[in-house]
């Protein structure tokens, strides 16, 4: 959490807040405005005090599920040197897979335990075990007035003046989800920022 809370208070992510009254009068994108490149790679990118912090407040392990001989996971670690890899599939699927480096093969069955990381990759296995997909993301509660539901809209205004997106609400998810199609959703809201997208295909 610190290095997130230092990477959004320093001088470099400040001076895009300085921007927004001029983005919601002229349009546009307030990191642009602030910094006349795209986005903050781009920032990161030029500035190694910048990148550091962004590093450290991002993903540092990445497991990826399914990943058969780990050919995609190892192209992720390549091109992001400071992300702990790890490919996780079937005993039989791991025993004639490549070493690769920065990447750890991890046997198991993803419907039992899947191995502890930052983040997850689920690619190609959407038809199994009916197809249920968890998610973990903001849904924005634009009328509600607990805490985590102001801590919602104020993530939605950090990715307007970072990055140009938004966090979503409900209608919005079932919008993405449907196009998807994952025609059923549930939604857990749970003691903390983030709830829990139950998904279901048709």
């Amino acid at each position: 959490m610190s290095p997130m809370i230092l990477l959004q208070l320093h001088p470099e992510f400040l001076k895009p807040w300085q921007y927004l009254g001029n983005c919601v009068k002229e349009s546009g994108l307030a990191f642009e405005k602030a910094h006349g490149c795209d986005s903050i790679w781009d920032l990161a990118l030029a500035n190694p005090q910048v990148n550091k912090l962004f590093n450290d407040g991002i993903i540092r392990s990445l497991v990826d599920v399914g990943g058969g001989t780990g050919a995609m996971i190892a192209e992720i670690v390549e091109a992001n040197p400071h992300i702990q890899g790890i490919n996780f599939d079937l005993p039989h699927v791991l025993a004639t897979a490549p070493e690769h480096p920065g990447v750890t093969h991890v046997t198991g069955d993803m419907f039992l335990d899947i191995p502890e990381a930052d983040a997850v990759i689920l690619k190609a296995i959407s038809k199994t075990k009916n197809g249920k997909v968890n998610i973990v993301d903001c849904v924005l509660q634009p009328d509600g007035n607990d805490l985590f539901d102001k801590t919602g809209l104020a993530f939605d205004l950090l990715m307007m003046v970072d990055t140009g997106g938004k966090e979503r609400t409900e209608a919005e998810w079932k919008i993405l989800l449907n196009s998807t199609g994952f025609t059923r959703y549930n939604i857990i809201q749970i003691s903390t920022f983030p709830s829990i997208i139950e998904a279901f295909p048709e």
